[in-house]
């Protein structure tokens, strides 16, 4: 079973991806916040993918990798940010993310295609 973690402190997206991302060889967990994914992590360390925004109210992406790596978790992450951060593009990339999607203008099939190969590998 594939295990995907949505990270969002945007209630509605994080439901949102839910639906998109939802299928039967996959386990979706959602959080609304950093703290809340470290402590979904700390339990369910076998997550393969994590979906996760760039700025909360309690963190940011950079918060969370830093917590993935400390404790050598083996995940791969894509961001999805409605913040204009493409000046940090290349920070996320080098930090872990596979991908980066401006929420602005991202199309949900290219969402799709992205997890599933992510995941293939």
């Amino acid at each position: 079973m594939q295990r995907v973690l949505i990270v969002d402190d945007d209630n509605a997206f994080v439901d949102g991806m839910e639906m998109v991302l939802r299928s039967k060889e996959r386990m979706i967990f959602k959080a609304y916040g950093v703290q809340e994914a470290i402590d979904i992590l700390k339990s369910e360390k076998e997550v393969e993918l994590i979906c996760s925004d760039y700025k909360m109210r309690d963190g940011t992406f950079f918060n969370l990798m830093e917590f993935i790596k400390k404790q050598k978790i083996r995940c791969q992450a894509i961001v999805i940010s409605g913040h204009d951060e493409s000046k940090d593009v290349a920070k996320m990339k080098k930090a872990g993310a596979r991908e980066v999607f401006d929420k602005g203008s991202f199309n949900i099939q290219e969402i799709r295609i992205s997890v599933t190969n992510i995941l293939k590998h």
